[in-house]
Protein backbone atom coordinates (compact mmCIF):
# COMPACT_ATOMS: atom_id res chain seq x y z
CA UNK A 1 0.00 0.00 0.00
CA UNK A 2 1.32 3.17 -1.01
CA UNK A 3 1.61 6.57 0.95
CA UNK A 4 -1.48 7.73 -0.84
CA UNK A 5 -3.29 5.25 -0.41
CA UNK A 6 -2.61 5.25 3.29
CA UNK A 7 -3.70 8.69 3.02
CA UNK A 8 -6.70 8.24 1.60
CA UNK A 9 -7.74 5.23 3.72
CA UNK A 10 -7.16 7.50 6.83
CA UNK A 11 -9.32 10.32 5.26
CA UNK A 12 -11.74 7.98 4.90
CA UNK A 13 -12.00 6.46 7.93
CA UNK A 14 -12.11 9.87 9.42
CA UNK A 15 -14.71 10.46 7.32
CA UNK A 16 -16.83 7.76 8.64
CA UNK A 17 -15.94 8.54 12.21
CA UNK A 18 -17.39 12.00 12.53
CA UNK A 19 -20.17 11.08 9.80
CA UNK A 20 -22.69 9.36 12.78
CA UNK A 21 -22.28 12.83 14.84
CA UNK A 22 -22.80 14.96 11.64
CA UNK A 23 -25.92 13.33 11.10
CA UNK A 24 -26.71 13.76 14.84
CA UNK A 25 -26.42 17.24 14.97
CA UNK A 26 -27.51 18.71 11.85
CA UNK A 27 -31.04 16.34 12.28
CA UNK A 28 -31.29 17.75 16.28
CA UNK A 29 -30.59 21.05 14.43
CA UNK A 30 -33.55 20.10 11.73
CA UNK A 31 -36.07 19.33 14.20
CA UNK A 32 -35.38 22.01 16.47
CA UNK A 33 -35.36 24.85 13.65
CA UNK A 34 -38.65 22.96 12.68
CA UNK A 35 -40.43 23.33 16.50
CA UNK A 36 -39.32 26.99 16.99
CA UNK A 37 -40.19 27.77 13.86
CA UNK A 38 -43.48 26.51 14.09
CA UNK A 39 -44.53 27.00 17.68
CA UNK A 40 -42.94 30.22 18.77
CA UNK A 41 -45.05 32.64 17.50
CA UNK A 42 -47.57 30.63 19.42
CA UNK A 43 -46.24 31.09 22.46
CA UNK A 44 -45.58 34.28 21.73
CA UNK A 45 -49.45 34.76 21.30
CA UNK A 46 -50.51 33.25 24.29
CA UNK A 47 -47.95 35.19 26.05
CA UNK A 48 -48.78 38.58 24.80
CA UNK A 49 -52.56 37.67 25.88
CA UNK A 50 -51.49 37.91 29.31
CA UNK A 51 -49.40 40.87 28.95
CA UNK A 52 -45.70 38.34 29.03
CA UNK A 53 -43.36 40.47 26.91
CA UNK A 54 -39.91 38.84 26.43
CA UNK A 55 -36.90 38.44 24.80
CA UNK A 56 -36.96 36.33 21.51
CA UNK A 57 -34.48 34.18 22.88
CA UNK A 58 -36.49 33.78 26.68
CA UNK A 59 -39.46 32.93 24.16
CA UNK A 60 -37.89 30.40 22.24
CA UNK A 61 -36.63 28.58 25.29
CA UNK A 62 -40.02 28.21 26.79
CA UNK A 63 -41.27 27.18 23.69
CA UNK A 64 -38.69 24.35 23.84
CA UNK A 65 -39.37 23.29 27.36
CA UNK A 66 -43.52 23.25 26.52
CA UNK A 67 -42.34 20.83 23.56
CA UNK A 68 -40.33 18.89 25.82
CA UNK A 69 -43.17 18.42 28.51
CA UNK A 70 -45.91 17.96 25.58
CA UNK A 71 -43.60 14.95 23.98
CA UNK A 72 -42.96 13.94 27.84
CA UNK A 73 -47.43 13.82 28.58
CA UNK A 74 -47.55 11.74 25.41
CA UNK A 75 -45.16 9.38 26.52
CA UNK A 76 -47.22 9.12 29.59
CA UNK A 77 -50.64 8.76 27.46
CA UNK A 78 -48.76 5.70 25.22
CA UNK A 79 -48.22 3.67 28.71
CA UNK A 80 -51.86 3.70 29.29
CA UNK A 81 -54.59 1.77 28.00
CA UNK A 82 -56.14 4.64 26.05
CA UNK A 83 -53.13 5.67 24.36
CA UNK A 84 -52.19 1.92 23.36
CA UNK A 85 -55.77 2.07 22.06
CA UNK A 86 -55.13 5.12 20.21
CA UNK A 87 -51.96 4.15 18.90
CA UNK A 88 -53.14 0.79 17.60
CA UNK A 89 -55.98 3.06 15.50
CA UNK A 90 -53.60 5.24 13.97
CA UNK A 91 -51.50 2.15 13.06
CA UNK A 92 -54.85 0.52 11.58
CA UNK A 93 -55.27 3.85 9.33
CA UNK A 94 -51.63 4.18 8.22
CA UNK A 95 -51.67 0.90 6.94
CA UNK A 96 -54.59 1.83 4.54
CA UNK A 97 -52.33 4.81 2.84
CA UNK A 98 -49.41 3.12 0.50
CA UNK A 99 -46.51 5.56 0.31
CA UNK A 100 -47.26 6.54 4.01
CA UNK A 101 -47.16 2.64 5.14
CA UNK A 102 -44.08 1.79 3.58
CA UNK A 103 -42.17 4.81 5.35
CA UNK A 104 -44.03 4.15 8.95
CA UNK A 105 -43.31 0.71 8.77
CA UNK A 106 -40.24 0.96 8.21
CA UNK A 107 -39.57 3.60 10.93
CA UNK A 108 -41.37 1.36 13.09
CA UNK A 109 -39.17 -1.32 12.80
CA UNK A 110 -36.03 0.64 13.57
CA UNK A 111 -37.63 2.64 16.60
CA UNK A 112 -39.02 -0.80 17.97
CA UNK A 113 -35.69 -2.68 17.62
CA UNK A 114 -34.39 -0.17 19.56
CA UNK A 115 -37.23 0.18 22.53
CA UNK A 116 -37.16 -3.50 22.88
CA UNK A 117 -37.12 -4.18 26.72
CA UNK A 118 -34.93 -7.15 26.49
CA UNK A 119 -32.10 -5.05 25.65
CA UNK A 120 -31.93 -6.76 21.90
CA UNK A 121 -30.37 -3.87 19.48
CA UNK A 122 -28.41 -3.98 16.02
CA UNK A 123 -24.92 -4.74 16.87
CA UNK A 124 -23.18 -4.89 13.47
CA UNK A 125 -23.91 -5.01 9.52
CA UNK A 126 -24.11 -8.36 7.85
CA UNK A 127 -24.33 -9.93 4.37
CA UNK A 128 -26.97 -12.51 4.14
CA UNK A 129 -27.21 -14.63 1.16
CA UNK A 130 -30.97 -14.24 0.34
CA UNK A 131 -33.60 -14.70 -1.13
CA UNK A 132 -31.59 -16.78 -3.30
CA UNK A 133 -27.92 -18.11 -3.54
CA UNK A 134 -25.25 -15.70 -4.95
CA UNK A 135 -27.73 -12.62 -3.92
CA UNK A 136 -26.81 -11.04 -0.73
CA UNK A 137 -28.28 -8.32 1.19
CA UNK A 138 -27.25 -6.34 3.48
CA UNK A 139 -28.78 -6.65 7.25
CA UNK A 140 -28.22 -6.02 10.92
CA UNK A 141 -26.67 -8.49 13.65
CA UNK A 142 -29.23 -8.18 16.71
CA UNK A 143 -27.39 -8.74 19.83
CA UNK A 144 -28.84 -11.25 21.57
CA UNK A 145 -30.49 -14.58 20.56
CA UNK A 146 -33.29 -14.75 21.05
CA UNK A 147 -34.98 -17.55 23.13
CA UNK A 148 -36.43 -19.78 21.47
CA UNK A 149 -33.56 -20.22 18.73
CA UNK A 150 -30.97 -20.50 20.92
CA UNK A 151 -31.68 -24.25 20.68
CA UNK A 152 -32.57 -24.78 17.37
CA UNK A 153 -29.45 -26.78 15.86
CA UNK A 154 -28.05 -26.23 12.65
CA UNK A 155 -24.58 -26.88 11.08
CA UNK A 156 -23.57 -23.95 10.50
CA UNK A 157 -22.46 -21.30 13.24
CA UNK A 158 -26.14 -18.79 13.36
CA UNK A 159 -26.93 -15.35 14.38
CA UNK A 160 -30.00 -13.68 14.85
CA UNK A 161 -30.97 -11.01 11.89
CA UNK A 162 -33.33 -8.16 11.92
CA UNK A 163 -34.87 -8.56 8.22
CA UNK A 164 -36.16 -4.95 7.88
CA UNK A 165 -37.36 -5.66 3.85
CA UNK A 166 -41.38 -6.29 4.83
CA UNK A 167 -43.88 -4.36 6.34
CA UNK A 168 -43.79 -6.59 9.78
CA UNK A 169 -40.75 -6.44 11.68
CA UNK A 170 -39.18 -9.36 11.21
CA UNK A 171 -36.09 -11.41 13.59
CA UNK A 172 -34.89 -14.33 11.32
CA UNK A 173 -32.85 -16.82 12.86
CA UNK A 174 -29.55 -17.27 9.70
CA UNK A 175 -27.04 -19.55 9.58
CA UNK A 176 -25.25 -18.32 6.96
CA UNK A 177 -24.39 -14.64 8.41
CA UNK A 178 -21.02 -14.86 10.30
Amino acid sequence: MNISQKIRNIFIAGILSLLPFVITVYLLYFLYSIIISNATPRVKQIARQYNFDFSEYVFQIATLVIVILLIFLIGILTKMYFGKRLIKILDNIIAKIPVARSIYNATKQVVDSFKNSTGSSFSKVVLVEFPRRDMWMIEFLVRDLLDFMENASTKEESCNVFYSHSTKPNIWFCGCCI
